[in-house]
This record gives structure tokens, C-alpha cells and sequence, in this order.
């Protein structure tokens, strides 16, 4: 095999240049442009949709925030209600019956300090 010089055949650079200036390749290159900018649009409306489904899921969970606190907050209002209550109870039946009160107090002590004694 001996080095034939190379046929006469066009560089690829002149052929691209020929086919981008042939109208086949102005409408190709026009079709690019316009899928470009379709896509850019695409990408800015895709943003904007996640951007508002992310504000959407922030005022709901503020929302359900809220919510969860008021309802402890009632609930520890209603704790405090009961204890209150109790201790009113509680203390009544101390005016009511100081000897007995005093008894029990006594007896809950010795108890405690038997059990403490234990350890």
C-alpha cells in the first residue's frame, strides 16, 4: 500500500459551513434557537411552580404549628384547672380535719424515712 495523496474531497469544516448557510440549515439553526428559548421558559415556569408549591408546604406546616401549640397550650391550661382544683380540694379538708391531716402527714413521713432507711 503504498501513500496515494488524498482524493479532492472537502474539508468537513467547508461542508458545515455550506450546510449551515443552505436554508435547510437557517431553519435548523432557527429550530435550535427556538427549542433554546422554549426550553429556558420551560425552566423559569418550573421554577416558579416549585417556588409556590414550597410557600404552599411552609404556610401549611406554620399553619399545623400552630395549631399543635394552641391545642398543648389548652390542654396544659386544663392540667393547671385540675390541679388547682385539687389542691383547693386538698386544702379544705385540711381545715376540715387538722387531726386527721396531721395523722396522715406523720404516718406518709414515717413511711418514707423507713424506706429511705432501706437503701
Amino acid at each position: 500500500m503504498a501513500n496515494t495523496p488524498r482524493s479532492s474531497s472537502p474539508d468537513i469544516g467547508e461542508v458545515v459551513n455550506k450546510a449551515s448557510n443552505s436554508p435547510a440549515g437557517r431553519d435548523a439553526k432557527d429550530d435550535l434557537a427556538a427549542l433554546r428559548a422554549d426550553l429556558s421558559r420551560l425552566s423559569d415556569t418550573v421554577a416558579a411552580l416549585l417556588s409556590g408549591q414550597a410557600e404552599q408546604v411552609k404556610g401549611a406546616a406554620a399553619d399545623k404549628a400552630n395549631e399543635l401549640y394552641n391545642t398543648g397550650r389548652d390542654a396544659l391550661r386544663s392540667v393547671e384547672e385540675q390541679a388547682r382544683g385539687a389542691a383547693d380540694d386538698l386544702s379544705r379538708k385540711v381545715v376540715q380535719n387538722p387531726l386527721s391531716s396531721v395523722a396522715i402527714a406523720f404516718g406518709l413521713g414515717y413511711i418514707y424515712a423507713l424506706m429511705r432507711r432501706g437503701r
